[in-house]
């Protein structure tokens, strides 16, 4: 529709996160988006891409949300609605490389995992751990002593639909680098950049 609003309703029993993805014929319209009658979202498109994912976290409860979009002439389509649970799992690595072990002490397997915090030294097979999360929505790294981000080490585009749902990042006060294509083709919408963080690469945050 060019014009319009669409509303629903709906009951979670623990945290979750509300998903929808906006098409556009071009990105030229504006959709505001609100939660239990306030506005938690205002989507201005006239810059940007003509498909974007955007997320809103939950509270257990009943909600009701609310699109309303505006444009002269532009057609713009809700995709992909959905809820996903998102609980939390927070890990602390024994040693470097444990993390598959701590985290399937809490949960049947990796693919589970909505939300990660990590705490500890990580290593590359750590972060080949990270890979198998195929649900991911955020993952906390600030209680490590990361000190980059890796080329290309959450790039939907070398990992495929690995990170479509990935959107909130937290980053250790130690990180100094976010190197080339770090988050390429990602939905981040949430990071705070630390103090100590020196250098972002060409299309670390890409699209």
């Amino acid at each position: 529709y060019n014009s319009g609003e669409l509303k629903g309703t709906f009951t979670t029993n623990e945290d979750a996160t509300l998903v929808f993805a906006l098409k556009y014929d071009e990105p030229q319209g504006k959709m505001n988006v609100y939660l239990d009658g306030k506005l938690s979202l205002s989507i201005n498109e006239y810059e940007g891409q003509t498909y974007s994912k955007y997320f809103i976290e939950l509270d257990p409860g009943k909600h009701e949300i609310l699109w309303k979009y505006e444009s002269a002439s532009v057609y713009c389509y809700l995709d992909n609605i959905g809820i996903e649970a998102t609980p939390t799992i927070s890990v602390t690595l024994k040693e470097p490389g444990s993390l598959g072990t701590e985290v399937l002490a809490k949960t049947d397997h990796l693919k589970n995992v909505r939300k990660l915090v990590i705490n500890g030294t990580m290593n590359d097979s750590d972060w080949a751990n990270i890979k198998l999360m195929n649900s991911l929505f955020t993952l906390d790294l600030s209680g490590t002593t990361l000190t980059e981000i890796p080329e290309k080490q959450l790039s939907r585009y070398v990992h495929g639909d690995i990170f479509s749902f990935l959107h909130e990042i937290k980053l250790p006060t130690t990180i100094k680098k976010i190197c080339r294509e770090a988050f390429k083709g990602t939905y981040i919408d949430k990071i705070e950049f630390p103090v100590g963080l020196t250098t972002i690469e060409s299309e670390a945050f890409g699209a």
